[in-house]
């Protein structure tokens, strides 16, 4: 009884860790390395990748409208923000960021409730555990996303899809914004942006856009 209540309860664990990593890529569409290998504070010397503190005061962050509001009331708040080296991205970029608001809750409930039923012997110290308790590969990753969105969604949707998923219906709603798009993906510079998405940019976009224009003037 015992062992089967631990069974369940581990994939209790593992169904609450999958919701997750959707939420994750449809928020924050990372690449596969650095979800899988993603680090969070376990209380050992490995700098961490996601970690809750008070923001620098000297930080470049892009710090959100409700964060600048909990900061003048206290400015020593701490914040779930996430940070990769240069060697720890494609682009070779250093990157640091406040957490999206709508992920803090998801995460903090997952650590506190379902990350511990995974565990299995010493803590890997990343944010995602595959079924042996230790650190997700990249195939592993690339399984556990295909098989959530097979079951719920009714179509294979492998993690890099995310990307592409994500840009597209940013530029729809963002016209031309490839600027802000090359950051949301870490690409190096926004040529490389341009290049992959442009394709979807037609002469009839420029002449809705202009049709648009026009109309507004009166």
């Amino acid at each position: 009884a015992a062992k089967k209540r631990s069974i369940r309860l581990r994939e209790i664990g593992r169904l609450a860790m999958l919701e997750l990593i959707i939420k994750w890529l449809l928020v924050i569409p990372w690449r596969n390395s650095n979800i899988g290998n993603c680090r969070i504070d376990i209380g050992n010397s490995t700098p961490a990748n996601l970690f809750k503190d008070c923001l620098n005061p000297f930080t470049q962050i892009d710090v959100p409208e409700w964060l600048e509001e909990l900061e003048r009331d206290d400015p020593l708040t701490p914040i779930w923000q996430f940070h990769f080296t240069e060697d720890e991205t494609k682009a070779g970029r250093e990157v640091n960021s406040v957490l999206p608001r709508v992920l803090v809750k998801p995460l903090e409930d997952f650590l506190t409730y379902f990350r511990p039923l995974l565990i299995c012997g010493d803590d890997p110290g990343t944010l995602f555990i595959n079924e042996a308790g230790t650190s997700m590969t990249r195939q592993q990753l690339e399984e556990a996303v295909e098989e959530m969105t097979l079951r719920y969604a009714g179509k294979l949707v492998h993690p890099h899809l995310f990307r592409d998923i994500t840009a597209l219906a940013w530029l729809k709603d963002n016209k031309g914004d490839y600027l802000t798009l090359s950051k949301i993906l870490w690409h190096k510079n926004v040529l490389i942006t341009v290049d992959i998405y442009s394709s979807r940019y037609n002469e009839s976009v420029g002449a809705n856009a202009m049709n648009k224009w026009v109309e507004e003037r009166g």
